[in-house]
Parts: structure tokens; sequence; C-alpha cells
């Protein structure tokens, strides 16, 4: 499974629906395994200031179960309309990540996703997931979920 996530029915969230992963393989594709040079130039998706809070995050969400961060880091395909809204990286488990994922279907969740496993994800003309430079979060995670249920995608 390309998503080991709640997005996808794997790690139980509360409020979010299991997805079938061939609904969402059209879209997007996985490729063959990233190799270690392509996982260390992908982890650029994340930067180190970014995966500092992203882990601080974590430890806070583990100690606050009412915590409700404003995303960090926003990544997406350009080619295939999905994004990923991260709050936190799990901090006993630094390959997962929480936040609002979007595979462009019309039905974001929240939830877990892998962050070694979208180094392999492309779109249909083949382009990796990038990082969107230029954002900024402007609300908490529960608004941004709230508005892309309304809408069927994340609108930032």
């Amino acid at each position: 499974m390309l998503f080991p996530s709640s997005c996808h029915g794997v790690l139980a969230v509360k409020g979010c629906a299991p997805m079938a992963l061939a609904s969402w393989r059209p879209s997007l594709t996985q490729i063959r395994p990233a190799t270690f040079q392509e996982f260390t130039m992908n982890n650029a998706l994340i930067t180190d200031e970014q995966r500092i809070v992203l882990l601080a995050k974590g430890r806070e969400s583990l100690e606050n179960p009412d915590f409700d961060p404003a995303p960090v880091v926003k990544l997406f395909t350009p080619d295939a309309g999905a994004t990923w809204l991260l709050t936190e990286i799990d901090p006993d488990d630094h390959d997962h990540a929480f936040g609002l994922c979007d595979l462009g279907l019309g039905a974001p969740e929240i939830g877990w996703v892998s962050l070694g496993e979208l180094t392999t994800v492309r779109g249909g003309l083949g382009l990796p997931i990038e990082r969107d430079l230029s954002f900024r979060a402007e609300k908490r995670l529960s608004a941004y979920a709230r508005d892309a249920r309304l809408v069927g995608r994340i609108a930032v």
C-alpha cells in the first residue's frame, strides 16, 4: 500500500474514512522504490527547520489530545492535484507525518502518511511531489479540514 496512513484505513483516526486504493491509482502511481540517494534528496521536501517544528508538534500532540496546530508544510503533486498539509511528525517514528491529505479525488481526509513512501509518488507526467515554498499557514488544521470538506479539496 502506498500510503500507510489513516487516510487509507491502516491507522484508525477518529473521523477518517478508509479509501479504496484502486480509486486513486489513475492519478498517482508508485514507481520503483527510491534509492537512498533519491530518498535523501527528496527529504528536501521538508527542511531541517520544518522537521524540528514538526517533531516538536508531534511531542506536544502526545501530551495534549486537543492540540490543533497550524500546518507547517504543504506538499503537492504539480501534475496530479494531490496536496498534503502536514502538522507534525511522530516522535517515535520519524517516517510518519500527520496532516490533511487530499489525493485530488474530492475527499480530503485527516490522517498519517509515510514520508518515505511519498518519495515514490509520481503524477501523470512522472513529476515528483514538491514543497510549496510560498506556503504560510493562515489557520489551524481543523479549519483547513472543515473548508476542504466543504469544497472537496484543500484550498489555501
